[in-house]
């Protein structure tokens, strides 16, 4: 390259990928010791998300809709394998809840908690350094949720379905702004199934999962448990405000019902987390990482 010259530019797609415990998903390909965003070149007459969903298909054999790719950025850094060139980067946010497989040229591809990938030092290529401090303080929105039991330990979930993620939670939602989880639960409740509660019971539970959300970056859960009289669900909402709020189905669970069930519950960890609680409720919540 003569002198002067301006350096080569290289385009490529990356996806900036993150799952339910806060990690990054950092791939290393055949020819490389150096780790960075699954991603690559874009091909002649390919738009930016069809190249990203080929090589995410390619490189780890996940096959993500379009909706599922947020923008972030486009970045100019240095390339992690060719000398001499500079590397422009049309970014894309994607949270995974699935596993991954190498494939095609990728040797590796890790889930690193920013520490471990900020502790790869010469190792991590350029952009994943600099893309790094977006995940480093993320926003996460407070929720409020309750473990409703009834004398007969039966559990009241709520069927939640968003896109093609179809399972069964605790009924509750997002803390707003002025409201205190008192309040916040009560409004929940009396929205979602028709209950009202007077005072605030025990957290059983904080449960901190990572997902794109309404421009947060994931969702603090705290679940708190309410004994009550078994009732019939009747939600202050219509059936087109539940909908809008993702609710498809609301109904009573025994705890056999649930030790059996094939059904997704959130927490997933619910069949070995509800008879702990039934024997005894813990001083302290117990803390969950991811869904």
């Amino acid at each position: 390259m003569p002198a002067g010259s301006p350096a080569p530019i290289i385009r490529v797609v990356a996806a900036l990928t993150t799952d339910p415990h806060g990690r990054i998903l950092l791939v290393r390909k055949q020819t490389s010791q150096m780790f960075m965003q699954p991603g690559g070149k874009p091909e002649p007459g390919e738009d930016s998300l069809s190249a990203l969903r080929r090589e995410l298909q390619e490189e780890l054999q996940v096959d993500v809709p379009a909706s599922a790719l947020s923008p972030v950025g486009e970045f100019e850094t240095d390339t992690a394998n060719e000398p001499g060139h500079v590397l422009h980067s049309q970014v894309f946010r994607l949270h995974l809840d699935q596993p991954v497989t190498a494939s095609a040229e990728i040797a590796e591809a890790r889930w690193f908690t920013l520490d471990e990938a900020d502790a790869l030092g010469d190792r991590l290529a350029p952009l994943a350094r600099k893309l790094l401090p977006r995940l480093a303080a993320p926003r996460l929105r407070e929720s409020v949720r309750a473990l409703i039991l009834d004398e007969r330990d039966k559990v009241l979930l709520v069927r939640f379905q968003f896109g093609p993620a179809r399972f069964w939670a605790n009924p509750g939602g997002g803390i707003e702004a002025g409201e205190d989880r008192l309040t916040a639960l009560q409004r929940e409740l009396r929205e979602e199934v028709g209950l009202d509660v007077d005072t605030l019971g025990p957290e059983v539970w904080t449960k901190t999962a990572y997902f794109p959300m309404n421009g947060c970056d994931g969702q603090v859960d705290h679940i708190h448990l309410v004994r009550t009289s078994h009732f019939t669900p009747k939600p202050e909402f219509t059936d087109q405000q539940l909908r809008d709020e993702g609710v498809q189905e609301i109904r009573w669970w025994s705890v056999d019902e649930i030790l059996n069930s094939t059904e997704v519950f959130a927490p997933r960890a619910l069949r070995e987390l509800l008879p702990d609680v039934l024997r005894r409720v813990p001083d302290q919540p117990l803390t969950i990482a991811g869904f």
